[in-house]
């Protein structure tokens, strides 16, 4: 009996529509279009179905427990507690689902686990624990663990090498291959684990750009072209506000805090300045309650999270990206791809080779505070027309587009 190849695909806990559910999508349409899979099964949240509605007609979907859905819960049960409950939970349930849509006899398993290592690896265990045959296992990390990128962490010694000895025994040695969306990623996975010469590392660069969103980027970047080479963007001809845009879930490691505060004493004669934060999360709550303490309802403006933003990027002047870690960021690379200006921090992954260019180094601040990114913007506001122009020549539209097709080629190659 010729066995049906099957693969499944396993995301984590998405809080409200992450870069991940991008990456995902890129990855679906991939194996679809591939027809070397008799069913893909996608391990999936309400969130991710509603952001993706297209999702349902390429695949079978394992819906993750209600219970973790529930915004409530969410909030009762923060930070770790939340995690360690999603990563335990949902392969026990997606296991026990899939015993009801699998066969033994028939099927080969194949599966690819997005960024919770620890939940997929459990995943995979139970899995065989079973009874079933699994083939291949990825795993395709979007960015690193907080406790290997992010100095600010400040976790007890012993506490944080746990965690590492248990992520690097348990987690990554359950895979065959390790896709890392940057090369930054490759190489300090290489290096922590340069003593597992059996690890597979595989820089695969932006997959996320599917076909649909490549055709919304070059349309963008056409009318964004057009647009700035047919303005003058000296200071004192400049419009008066400049729109700086915010998108990602509200939470610490996004830090908008740090951007709230830097307007709070913005004084400049020419122009004003106003934020757009698009995005849910924890700590949704919090910031509007500080925007509020400082007086800034009328320059900080919240909006939910829409999958429109791409469409109406470039109605903004500048994207800011506060994050204190980040990697391979799906929003920055999309916004860099068309040729917007991005104030960021200067260690952010995925943006080294615009850090290197003398005339843009100002606008990446290296300590995480609002003096430092109030200069940034500054700068900005006065050499606007001439940074405008450099990240447009700087455009990397060719490198983002047909990605989706390698991606598509190189996963299938280590999962079918």
């Amino acid at each position: 009996m010729n066995k049906r190849k099957i693969i499944i695909i396993y995301s984590p806990i998405q809080g409200e529509g992450g870069g991940v559910d991008v990456d995902v999508l890129g990855a679906i349409e991939g194996f679809y279009n591939s027809k070397k899979f008799k069913h893909i099964y996608l391990v999936a949240n309400k969130t991710t179905l509603k952001r993706f509605p297209e999702i349902k007609k390429m695949t079978t979907i394992i819906k993750t427990p209600y219970l973790l859905d529930n915004k409530i819960v969410r909030k009762l049960l923060k930070g770790r507690i939340f995690t360690f409950l999603g990563i335990v939970l949902i392969p026990i349930t997606t296991t026990f689902k899939l015993i009801f849509h699998i066969n033994k006899k028939r099927d080969l398993i194949s599966l690819l686990v997005f960024y919770n290592a620890t939940g997929g690896a459990l995943l995979a265990y139970l899995i065989a624990l079973t009874g079933f045959d699994i083939k291949k296992k990825c795993l395709s990390l979007t960015g690193m663990p907080s406790f290997l990128l992010n100095n600010k962490v400040k976790w007890r010694d012993l506490e944080s090498k746990l965690i590492k000895k248990i992520w690097s025994i348990f987690s990554l040695s359950s895979y065959d291959s390790i896709f890392c969306l940057s090369l930054s990623t490759k190489n300090i996975l290489k290096k922590l684990f340069a003593h597992k010469n059996e690890f597979n590392f595989i820089h695969v660069p932006n997959p996320s750009f599917h076909s649909k969103r490549e055709l919304i980027l070059k349309d963008l970047h056409d009318k964004y072209k057009k647009q700035i080479l047919n303005k003058s963007y000296t200071p004192t001809k400049f419009k008066k506000t400049l729109n700086l845009l915010l998108v990602g879930r509200f939470s610490k490691q996004k830090n908008q805090s740090l951007a709230i505060r830097a307007v709070k004493n913005f004084n400049n004669p020419n122009y004003k300045i106003k934020i757009t934060l698009f995005g849910n999360g924890d700590e949704e709550s919090n910031l509007k309650q500080l925007v509020k303490q400082l007086n800034l309802e009328k320059i900080v403006i919240f909006k939910n999270f829409s999958n429109n933003i791409l469409k109406n990027i470039i109605k903004y002047d500048a994207i800011l990206c506060t994050s204190l870690w980040e990697d391979s960021s799906v929003f920055l690379n999309e916004s860099l791809s068309i040729g917007i200006p991005v104030i960021a921090q200067l260690n952010l992954h995925g943006i080294e080779s615009y850090t290197l260019n003398q005339k843009l180094k100002p606008l990446f601040f290296r300590s995480y505070d609002e003096a430092s990114v109030k200069k940034s913007i500054e700068y900005l506001q006065n050499n606007t027309e001439e940074i405008s122009k450099v990240f447009l020549e700087e455009a990397p539209l060719k490198l983002f587009l047909h990605t989706s097709k390698s991606y598509s080629d190189l996963t299938t190659k280590y999962l079918a």
